[in-house]
């Protein structure tokens, strides 16, 4: 497998693994509604792509880190990754409204898959070690 795109092979099974699962349990719905589920594979492929291009003009090999997915009370995702103190969420929403959000250390963007690559290479650029 190509180690550059493992991390975000291994988000994507976290999500489709969700699918499968329990509809919910005591806390609420455990599996992301398709509109959180389409909306969150298109933005990690988008990044995922993007974040390979950033990384090949510089000149280096980064791979792709792995996020830990978790749904919300609604059926939306959320997933971070996490390297030393800094913390990238992406939070895609159960329905339609609001789209995708990116949220870093600094404060919050919109998501697309551009960036999230962005937020993404910054942490992986200042950190080395992914928790």
């Amino acid at each position: 497998m190509d180690e550059t795109k493992s991390g975000v092979n291994e988000t994507i099974r976290q999500i489709c693994d969700l699918m499968i699962s329990n509809e919910e349990d005591e806390y609420g719905p455990l599996r992301p509604t398709e509109i959180a589920y389409s909306t969150a594979i298109v933005v990690l492929g988008k990044a995922s792509l993007d974040l390979t291009q950033m990384v090949n003009q510089r000149d280096g090999l980064f791979p792709f880190p792995r996020g830990a997915v978790t749904t919300d009370e609604w059926g939306g995702l959320r997933i971070e990754w996490v390297c030393g103190d800094a913390v990238v969420h992406l939070l895609v929403p159960a329905f339609v409204d609001g789209g995708p959000q990116v949220y870093h250390e600094v404060g919050k963007d919109s998501a697309s898959g551009r960036k999230l690559a962005d937020w993404l290479c910054e942490l992986i650029t200042k950190k080395t070690t992914w928790e």
